[in-house]
């Protein structure tokens, strides 16, 4: 909240201690509207609920996985229209 600049992708696990990711993300959306969010789990997406099913602006990769998908992930929310 006290960045000055803007936050380009945020990468966070889904499962924290206190707030989960996509929490985390729509929060941080509403200070910064356009941000790009990709959330990280070791649970398949099945397994974490309707509700985290990312919407705009969110993608989910699931662990573990590999350098190259994760840059492919980033690439992928970056290159999304705002």
């Amino acid at each position: 909240r006290e960045l000055a600049g803007t936050i380009d992708v945020l990468i966070t696990d889904v499962m924290m201690p206190g707030m989960r990711g996509d929490e985390l993300a729509a929060q941080l959306q509403i200070a910064q509207p356009g941000l790009r969010a990709l959330l990280i789990s070791g649970f398949a997406r099945d397994a974490l609920g309707e509700d985290s099913v990312p919407g705009p602006g969110l993608a989910f990769l699931a662990k573990p996985f590999r350098t190259g998908e994760l840059l492919r992930q980033v690439r992928l929310l970056l290159n999304q229209p705002e």
